[in-house]
């Protein structure tokens, strides 16, 4: 063999052993990804690479760290061949702050035409009001097929208060998934000019957005009563209300609103098919028959929900107490005095509320006593009622802002931003070296937001002083926005550091990974996807082998929307004692999806939360990092205080 192509068959074979795998190139982007890093060249390579995989990664990655400083790489991936490279660069785009104009202009370039939706989806992560605006005056000039996404994207965009008329039209629209976006639009921000709109919107019975319909009367009869109905409406509404509660065919989320409107009727025939769903089996439904039958201002209304307080479990005696604390003060306090040693943690929680809604003195006395018990959920829950009724001063604030509790230290925190005159330089910044970065963020927060208020060149010098030591982008920024509105020039932090925990052995795979959840309710079998998440799943899966999760409690239950865990402490507070990189994706929030709670980006750790229904609004903003395949009838009957046993890992 001719000795020159001997050798160039040699180098070809040498390189070809020592070429990376995809799994190692795989492996290199998420190390970036994880490090946070801020380099603009550092992904060049990978945009680069032949491979359409290692590209889509490359686009995720930056998508996860959310730095624009890497935005010339996805305009870049943005010419690629493969659309799915350019799917995922748009959600990329979405993900980085103040992109809002180039969507724009994108939105209108025809060559991304195809990719319209994309784009679309992209502007509903922004909170400009231009973006609000040209979305609200251009809806007609797009086609049928575009104006759900983009009704979707009006509802994340505007502003908790923001009422507009250009929505109502569309819910009779004879496109099905036009009109049920707009039945989700008025769920999230209800109006009474909508009300008789939603009674009549083309909408089919017993589907998805015929619950958002539900939910949208329920929030907009709640504000504004059914009396403003003319009869006709009245009386077509109240006649499915019956047809559907007698019946009890409906998913128990559709139950949940239809039982909150037709209590408004009050009649005699809302109370009776009301009372038919205090000892339903599903949790959600009993509370709201609970709440609902507490409505009616009757004696007999009293007599049934004391009468079924007999044979109730904890939770259903705490919200039977709850609910007729008001109209029968003297009785309940009788009851609460009866009860205030027996019960779970959360039941007693329900006693205070119910004293705070008795509001005389002995009840308001006996309150102030539970500031000073040793247990961390009722010292919260008696300082958050005492606050609401301002019957708390400067000095039971300190003692928890001195107390060395990330809980109690963040509600005086937050208690000195609603009392502002009360912000004292010595007080916060004790407070604030009583904690670490590493796993108390939301405190750290909360204090500098206090901090604000001393507005001292003592307090300016010890926020510069943070800024320039802290590894937290999240602290950097409440200093920044801070130091801003004091007219104090802010350097900038391209290389901001990040202590985040990655665990030493991250799962690259695209297989999902089997576990099972055993709870004091029932089994719930989840796959969770290293694909998507592989910091968070190998993270929890981390955890599971140490035990962590056992007999922790379901904290938090909201119904139709999540069921909450993961924290040692039980009261919300609590993690591993260390924060982990946020994951967004592209995927959506569907019911029985497993999320990662957090209290803003990269702050989770080990509270995850399963939901009970489609959560739109989350997607993007929260870690997808698995799915229920069986046991959302377990998910569906937890309630706070059911615990979790074990976790087993199945592969």
């Amino acid at each position: 063999m001719n000795r020159s192509i001997y050798i160039l068959l040699l180098s070809v074979f040498l390189v070809s052993c020592y070429q990376k795998s995809e799994i190692e190139v795989s492996r290199e982007i998420r190390n970036l990804e994880f490090q946070r890093s801020a380099d603009s060249l550092v992904f060049k390579n990978y945009a680069e690479d032949e491979n359409a995989n290692i590209r889509i990664l490359t686009a995720d990655a930056i998508a996860k760290i959310g730095n624009p400083i890497h935005l010339s790489i996805l305009q870049k991936l943005l010419q690629d061949k493969d659309p799915r490279v350019i799917k995922k660069s748009f959600f990329a785009i979405g993900q980085l702050p103040n992109q809002d104009s180039l969507l724009l202009s994108y939105l209108s370039d025809n060559k991304f035409k195809a990719h319209q939706k994309d784009i679309i989806r992209a502007l509903g992560r922004s909170e400009s009001d231009n973006v609000l605006k040209f979305l609200l005056d251009n809806i007609e000039s797009f086609p049928d097929s575009l104006k759900p996404a983009i009704i979707e994207a009006i509802t994340f965009t505007a502003p908790k208060n923001f009422k507009s008329h250009k929505i109502r039209k569309y819910l009779s629209h004879e496109n099905t998934d036009i009109s049920g976006t707009a039945a989700y639009y008025y769920s999230r921000h209800p109006l009474r000019s909508a009300i008789a709109s939603l009674i009549e919107a083309n909408i089919a019975p017993a589907t998805l957005w015929d619950k958002y319909r539900l939910k949208a009367l329920q929030e907009a009869l709640n504000k504004y009563k059914i009396q403003y109905l003319d009869s006709t409406l009245h009386d077509s509404l109240k006649d499915r209300l019956i047809t559907d509660l007698r019946n009890n065919s409906l998913s128990w989320q559709h139950l949940l609103y239809e039982l909150s409107i037709i209590q408004q009727y009050q009649d005699s025939l809302s109370f009776k098919i009301i009372g038919g769903f205090l000892t339903h089996t599903n949790p959600h439904l009993r509370l709201a028959a609970i709440k609902a039958i507490a409505q009616f201002d009757t004696i007999s209304a009293n007599s049934i929900l004391l009468q079924v307080y007999q044979d109730a479990d904890w939770t259903d005696k705490g919200h039977i107490i709850l609910a007729m604390a008001k109209e029968n003060p003297e009785r309940i306090y009788s009851i609460i005095q009866q009860n205030l040693d027996k019960g779970h943690t959360y039941f007693k929680q329900l006693l205070l509320k119910s004293l705070a809604k008795i509001n005389n003195r002995m009840s308001i006395r006996q309150l102030r006593q539970f500031l000073l018990v040793p247990n961390i959920r009722l010292n919260l829950t008696a300082f958050d009622e005492l606050s609401k009724k301002g019957y708390i001063g400067y000095s039971q604030t300190k003692k928890f802002l001195l107390s060395g509790d990330g809980a109690l230290t963040t509600v005086a925190a937050n208690w000195i931003v609603n009392h502002p005159q009360f912000a004292r330089f010595e007080d916060i910044h004790t407070a604030y070296t009583s904690f670490s970065e590493a796993k108390d963020i939301e405190t750290l927060v909360s204090l500098l937001q206090a901090m604000r208020f001393v507005a001292s060149e003592e307090s300016y010098r010890f926020f510069q002083e943070i800024y320039s030591n802290t590894t937290s982008s999240v602290i950097a920024k409440e200093i920044g926005e801070s130091l801003t509105a004091a007219n104090i020039s802010v350097p900038e932090r391209i290389d901001a550091k990040f202590d985040l925990f990655v665990p030493e052995d991250i799962i690259i795979q695209s297989e999902p990974i089997d576990i099972t959840i055993e709870t004091t309710g029932g089994s719930i079998d989840i796959e969770l996807y290293p694909d998507v998440a592989p910091a968070t799943v190998s993270n929890f899966l981390y955890l599971t082998q140490k035990g962590f999760y056992d007999n922790i409690i379901f904290h938090r239950v909201v119904s139709d929307f999540v069921v909450q865990a993961g924290d040692p402490r039980g009261d919300g507070w609590g993690g591993p004692g260390y924060v982990i990189p946020c994951e967004y994706s592209d995927l959506s929030f569907e019911r029985g999806t497993i999320g990662m709670a957090t209290s803003g980006k990269d702050t989770g750790g080990s509270q995850f939360f399963i939901c009970h229904s489609e959560q739109p609004h989350l997607n993007g903003r929260y870690t997808i990092f698995g799915k229920v395949r069986e046991g959302m009838e377990v998910v569906d009957s937890i309630g706070i205080e059911d615990k979790i046993i074990k976790i087993i890992i199945q592969n």
